[in-house]
């Protein structure tokens, strides 16, 4: 079986020991990694990394690096250990690397010690050879010389590579590693972040003031000049100590606490001498215990039930034993009656054709709850249920740039009559829509529904200067126009080191302690979901305890859960296997984390933008709506913090399919069924096949005008580069035949149109249905791709050579003009170099047919001949429409917006 493991050392120096690459002898960190270890999976392997029992010949701990393969892939495929900050490097200066190893069975491998660029791209300025069986013995490295810097600048990364067959029972075991240059000067060396004794259960903003206690962790040393190292903590005027567990936890017992907001000061105190070395502050809130709770039926894991019954008029109450979001809402529509909680009346909205329905956020404590007017209303039930925060985040793409509604932009009235303003607790908009007049009337719309909103802070940059220094770091979030008091703040994965490690110049969770002193709540988005498969998250305590207590404790971390497509059912279940086990993890390194942990899924769906929905044979709606029963239902996600879903650049009715839909059946409604099934979606549908030409012209009949004029073509990097398309791992090295990289090249003729075509199977009578496909002019993919231009710097570098003219049609179904769409301007790699189109149909047989032709119509051509057209990424699946109510919407909708796109371009006009 074979088998890659990358891994980096991590660096973690100080400025007394700026030579060592690996600091406090691997400590570990809790999370099934060790201190200033940044763990990352490529390619579908397990790996472990995991402390020796026994020592190096030094005297210091050693680990053990093994892996095992999951399941066959192609390409390269491993585990690296990045560092969280690159050494800055002096080009002109003679190194020095040292380290000792030990390995076994590294058979048919290419092992060395290698320098990495800081984008955690392989480089390989410098590198040692390692021996692929030591035999059971210790072996030290060395390698002296000048390093290789050209593509790294100043920077680079230290790490060890291996490559190749890893069998059952090889590894390689590592110990100090050391890099010496000409002088303290020639490496970065990073003085300690702050230290930081951090609250670990309760919240702090939960402290129960009957019998008041907190769980402190420090994972500094506990022993310093030969004192152990205590915990003080002052609670209002109570001081308590404590001593620090092997697991660098402690208990601060205060017994009985006044009711209301205090503030906890712990210093680290040595046990003999008395020297307070770290101090730390925090507010915090003693609240009284809930007193019988109201029993709350389990729907899923998001959704609660506080009671289900007839509506009438009169008063209710229920107690909650937690903060959470509570829904409100009828069966049906009823004019007249009216919902107020806790004297805040229309908490239930009524507006002709929508749910009669709302949503507040409410505190631990009693509640009432009173219906007025529900006269004749026997038939309707009222229900009242717990659920968890929905965001749905980029909203100024979903307001002006989703491709299907592209140069105008709608009001409320528009996202009400496809109904995506309803279901939803929490909306993010990114700070430079602030003051967007269409944005903020929005805004309003959905703050008097009760909706909170947040705002999108973006990407500072990885390796932004800002981030080198805490103020200015900090200054970058607070001087941002979007810093009100009234909004939450939600950050890019790039704005938080989420591996900082204990010794780092700057360390991230310092800012988010700082957003909480402030009393603000702050979100992460962190890229972990998609490229992080089969690892477990390392974040350290500190950083995940300064998320989840920002904002009296409803920071979340947003994971963004960019699945890519699977290829295989086994597939699925390896993925499903990897969300059980990162969230046991989880819970075991910080049990409150799992409450504020949420899945970000994506909404980069379309060719021509960014999509992990890289091969025609998955249905995403289909892949996505089993994770979403899996996290609704499966014992492992009890605790889920909830639920999001980004909008950038996908169709409409994907859009509709999950945020409207989907998130709705399983969020709000607390459903547990098969959602994609009872919509008609399969993960493998099987109506097209061979969409891609990885076959050639199997499965597909031709109608060249001339011979020779319909042909396969190829060219490597083109699915990926020009088209967006994100593989796995294991694709990044298979030439032959990638999803995307292989077409059908369509030769434009005077006589007559090319035309391709393939039975669409499978189909159920009366169902809706879409056929997708992407074309692009071959002559401007050729110049863009010769010059090493993406799609994504073509829309800025270069123009179209050749307009794209191509057409689908569906013959033997009853096709919707209305919804059927050619789109060439998208969110990302736009200015007319793709072009996307749809044609929905309704299917009146188990079978039709697509055809594809290069000509405008049947009798005009619409471009010069010889014009090289090509085409691939076809596919077909069923189209979601809630209702024919719904159905008829959209094609208002879609007429208004293409009578308006010919309108010279007119912006903010309003659906009548």
């Amino acid at each position: 079986m074979k088998s890659f493991v990358c891994c980096l050392v991590s660096l973690a120096m100080s400025a007394a020991l700026a030579r060592n690459l690996i600091r406090d002898d691997f400590i570990p960190d809790n999370c099934g990694g060790f201190v200033g270890w940044d763990a990352t999976v490529r390619g579908h392997i397990r790996a472990q990394v995991r402390l020796l029992s026994e020592a190096s010949p030094n005297g210091m701990r050693a680990v053990r690096v093994t892996s095992e393969k999951v399941y066959d892939n192609t390409g390269f495929e491993g585990t690296y250990f990045k560092t969280t900050f690159p050494i800055k490097l002096n080009p002109d200066a003679e190194y020095r690397f040292s380290a000792f190893v030990r390995t076994k069975g590294l058979t048919n491998q290419s092992q060395r010690v290698m320098l990495f660029h800081p984008s955690f791209w392989l480089h390989g300025p410098g590198e040692i050879e390692l021996p692929a069986d030591t035999q059971g013995q210790w072996t030290n490295l060395q390698w002296r010389g000048k390093l290789d810097l050209r593509g790294l600048g100043e920077e680079a990364r230290v790490g060890f590579y291996l490559s190749g067959a890893l069998e059952r029972d090889a590894y390689v075991d590592l110990a100090e590693p050391t890099l010496d240059g000409p002088g303290p000067d020639s490496l970065w060396a990073l003085r300690p972040a702050p230290r930081r004794i951090t609250p670990f259960e309760p919240l702090l903003d939960d402290l129960a003031a009957e019998d008041a206690r907190m769980v402190f962790y420090y994972p500094g040393e506990l022993v310093e000049d030969g004192e152990a190292l205590n915990l003080r903590v002052t609670a209002g005027e109570k001081t308590v100590t404590a001593s620090f567990g092997a697991d660098h936890k402690a208990t601060a017992v205060f017994g009985k606490l006044p009711v209301g907001p205090l503030t906890l000061t712990c210093e680290l105190l040595g046990s003999k001498s008395g020297r307070v070395s770290a101090v730390n502050t925090y507010r915090a809130r003693a609240r009284d215990k809930v007193v019988n709770p109201t029993p709350l039926k389990r729907l899923n894991n998001y959704v609660r039930e506080v009671f289900s019954r007839p509506l009438a008029d009169g008063m209710s109450s229920f107690a909650l034993a937690k903060d959470t979001w509570v829904y409100f809402g009828f069966s049906r529509p009823v004019r007249g009656a009216s919902v107020s909680v806790d004297g805040v009346s229309d908490v239930v909205r009524y507006e002709p054709g929508e749910r009669a329905e709302g949503m507040c956020f409410l505190r631990a404590g009693t509640h009432e709850v009173c219906v007025t007017g529900a006269v004749d209303a026997n038939d309707v039930v009222f229900s009242v249920r717990t659920v968890k925060p929905i965001l749905r985040c980029g909203f100024q793409l979903a307001a002006r740039r989703n491709p299907n509604f592209n140069g105008y932009r709608y009001g409320a009235e528009f996202f009400d009559r496809l109904g995506l303003l309803r279901g939803l607790n929490v909306m993010e908009i990114t700070s430079h829509w602030m003051n967007d007049p269409v944005v903020n009337r929005i805004e309003r719309e959905l703050s008097s529904r009760g909706c909170e909103l947040e705002v999108g802070i973006g990407d500072m940059g990885a390796w932004s200067p800002k981030r080198l220094d805490l103020e200015a770091y900090w200054s970058a979030f607070t001087n941002n126009a979007a810093y009100r008091a009234d909004r939450r703040l939600s950050f890019d994965e790039n704005s938080i080191e989420a591996h900082a490690g204990k010794r780092i110049k700057m360390n991230a969770a310092e800012v988010w302690w700082r957003a909480y002193d402030a009393g603000r709540s702050v979100n992460v988005f962190l890229d972990d979901g998609a490229y992080g498969l089969f690892t477990n998250p390392t974040y350290d305590i500190p950083e995940l305890s300064a998320y989840v207590n920002s904002g009296d404790g409803r920071g979340f971390l947003y994971a963004e859960s960019y699945f890519r497509a699977v290829e295989s059912r086994n597939e699925l279940d390896l993925l499903v296997d990897f969300l059980r086990c990162q969230r046991r993890t989880l819970k075991e390194t910080f049990p409150l984390a799992a409450d504020r942990f949420s899945y970000l899924l994506c909404g980069w769906m379309m060719s021509g933008g960014w999509t992990p929905w890289y091969h025609t044979d998955v249905d995403m709606h289909a892949m996505i709506a089993e994770i979403c029963r899996v996290l609704a239902t499966d014992p492992e996600f009890d605790d889920n913090g909830g639920l999001t879903f980004s909008t950038p650049a996908c169709w409409e009715e994907f859009w509709r399919f999950v945020s409207c839909a989907l998130i709705r059946y399983y969020c709000i409604e607390g459903g547990t069924c098969d959602f994609a099934a009872m919509n008609g979606f399969k993960l493998f549908p099987g109506h097209l096949r061979n969409g891609d030409f990885q076959h050639g012209f199997e499965h597909w009949e031709l109608e060249p005008a001339e011979p020779g004029a319909i042909a396969l073509g190829s060219k490597p990097g083109f699915g990926s580069k020009w088209q967006g398309r994100q593989y796995p791992a294991g694709y990044r090295k298979r030439v032959e035949k990638v999803p995307g990289d292989r077409f059908a090249v369509l030769t434009r003729s005077d006589k007559a149109p090319n035309r391709i075509r393939q039975k669409i199977v499978g189909l159920e009578v009366g169902r809706l249905y879409q056929v997708i496909c992407s074309a692009a002019d071959l002559e401007t993919v050729e110049l863009g791709m010769e010059r090493g231009q993406t799609a994504k710097a073509g829309c800025r570098q270069c123009k179209p050579v050749n307009p794209i003219v191509f057409t689908a049609e569906v013959k033997g179904a009853e096709t919707i003009d209305d919804l059927c769409q050619s789109l060439t301007d998208f969110l990302k790699y736009g200015n007319g170099l793709n072009q996307t189109s749809r044609v929905v149909f309704r299917a009146t047989a188990s079978e039709a047919e697509v055809v594809f032709s290069d000509w405008r119509s049947p009798a005009n051509p619409g471009a010069k001949s010889g014009l090289k057209t090509l085409f691939n990424y076809v596919m077909a699946h069923p189209y979601y429409v809630a209702d024919d109510a719904q159905l008829e919407d959209l094609k208002d909708l879609h007429r208004a917006a293409k009578a308006m796109s010919k309108s010279n371009g007119k912006q903010g006009e309003r659906l009548k």
